[in-house]
């Protein structure tokens, strides 16, 4: 099947938008997360949270098959916003969100959701634990998440944008050049 093929092939894709995601605009990383959240909703409906775990936390080998379980439609969703992350970073990057610019958002929505998950947020830390109900773990990250999402693009986009950047780069600007022509 082309859908399945071209899907599972994104992986190089994949890796590339992760280390252009904090570089990206606001308006690009809202749409990658909306999609990905789609994507972890409707695997969770239907295969359950360990399809959902794996999709999440993807081992550099592991692409979790989404056929008849994610919708064509989600996944073309999916893939663009991957290209789109990919390609705003590389023509109009921008400068990773610092912590003073997240705070006044960030703090009471960590603290709201922190109160509703405070017996499982441990497992955000340690997705790969044994001992994490893969279930539950799915179930909180689609919560996390959808707060985030909730929020003015402006607002979830810059915290979305700074919770991936690895502490290594912060305040750097690492970028690919995209020919668009």
């Amino acid at each position: 099947n082309y859908s399945e093929q071209v899907w599972s092939t994104a992986q190089p894709m994949i890796q590339l938008m992760n280390r252009q995601l904090p570089y990206t605009s606001d308006t690009a990383a809202v749409n990658f997360f909306n999609a990905a959240l789609t994507i972890m909703t409707e695997i969770r409906a239907v295969s359950g949270g360990d399809q959902c775990h794996r999709f999440a936390n993807p081992n550099e080998s592991d692409l979790v098959h989404t056929q008849g379980v994610v919708s064509d439609s989600t996944r073309e969703i999916y893939m663009n916003a991957i290209a789109e992350v990919i390609k705003y970073a590389a023509i109009d990057p921008q400068p990773v969100p610092l912590d003073e610019e997240i705070a006044e958002t960030w703090d009471p929505l960590i603290s709201e959701f922190s109160v509703v998950w405070a017996e499982d947020m441990w497992m955000m830390g340690v997705p790969e634990d044994p001992a994490v109900d893969k279930n539950v773990y799915c179930a909180m990250l689609i919560d996390y998440y959808q707060r985030l999402l909730d929020l003015p693009t402006d607002q979830s986009g810059r915290i979305l944008r700074w919770l991936v950047t690895p502490e290594e780069i912060e305040g750097s600007v690492d970028t690919v050049t995209v020919d668009d022509t």
